[in-house]
């Protein structure tokens, strides 16, 4: 691999690609590599800093009456529902979707905002398979799976938000939402 394209190289195309979709992202800035000779031996991906708290900090410290965790809850769902939809509908699948890759921050609106710092897990299907599609899914619910805050509800809205976006028939969710939860539970298991 390190003869081939350099690693920051890699990253830079996938975020421009993903910038191009319209999703949010850190928006790319350079990539710097060094060879010697045939063999890549530094490789530096520089994206935009983006203010705010990763996802999984913002979830672990939200300190909310109910029905303000509520709205805030399902307003972060909606925007990851968004963002995994989105990335099926461009053809995309994200392989390491875990809360720690992706920043939450809050406009003058007070509205939340959620972006992608990593895009080297982002990649293009060559063919479209459930396990692909429902990755980033269950990879986001087995990151945050530890925290108390996280309820079944915020799970389940989620996904369903998603299925909406993409147009899965309801009679097909309830055993795929149960395969997942099985996936995300097992991964949790093995971290």
């Amino acid at each position: 691999r390190s003869m081939g394209t350099s690693h920051a190289m890699r990253n830079f195309a996938a975020a421009v690609r993903v910038k191009q979709c319209g999703l949010p992202v850190a928006a790319p800035l350079a990539a710097v590599y060094h060879r010697k000779l045939l063999f890549c031996d530094q490789s530096i991906y520089i994206s935009e800093y983006v203010e705010g708290t990763n996802l999984h900090e913002f979830l672990k410290n939200i300190r909310e009456n109910a029905v303000e965790r509520y709205r805030t809850m399902q307003e972060l769902s909606e925007r990851m529902a968004d963002i995994f939809a989105n990335m099926h509908k461009n053809n995309l699948w994200h392989r390491d979707a875990k809360a720690t890759n992706f920043v939450v921050s809050k406009d003058g609106n007070g509205e939340y905002h959620v972006t992608m710092t990593d895009v080297d897990g982002i990649k293009q299907y060559f063919y479209r398979s459930e396990g692909k599609q429902m990755r980033g899914l269950w990879r986001m619910a087995a990151s945050v799976m530890e925290l108390t805050g996280i309820t079944r509800t915020d799970y389940l809205r989620t996904f369903e938000m998603y299925c909406d976006e993409v147009g899965i028939a309801k009679k097909l969710r309830r055993d795929i939402y149960y395969r997942l939860a099985e996936k995300a539970e097992k991964k949790f298991k093995q971290r």
